[in-house]
């Protein structure tokens, strides 16, 4: 996506600093600072899903000529470093972790 940092007029320049990292899940703004950041370091929060959206439908089925079953159809958008596949395969795991 594109977002819109600042808007400048003719002849203006922009000096930034950036810092990029990688993690897990969701880190909000708070844990983002470094206590030894140098003044005017704004900290936003991150977000290091590759899930961009999910749903899902539920449809009866049947299976020969049993007819009490459910299809679940998932759709998943993922940012392209993780295939949807994978995802899921991956939650999956996850899921029988926990429940085991």
């Amino acid at each position: 996506k594109s977002h819109v940092i600042c808007h400048l007029d003719d002849g203006a320049d922009l000096f930034m600093e950036l810092t990029v990292n990688t993690g897990k899940g969701y880190v909000s703004a708070d844990k983002n600072k470094m206590e030894d950041a140098p003044i005017g370091l704004i900290p936003i929060d991150a977000i290091y899903s590759p899930i961009k959206k999910v749903s899902y439908d539920v449809q009866p089925t049947r299976e020969g000529q049993v007819l009490d079953y459910d299809k679940l159809t998932l759709k998943v958008e993922t940012d392209g470093s993780l295939t949807p596949d994978d995802a899921v395969a991956y939650a999956a795991r996850i899921m029988q972790d926990q429940l085991s």
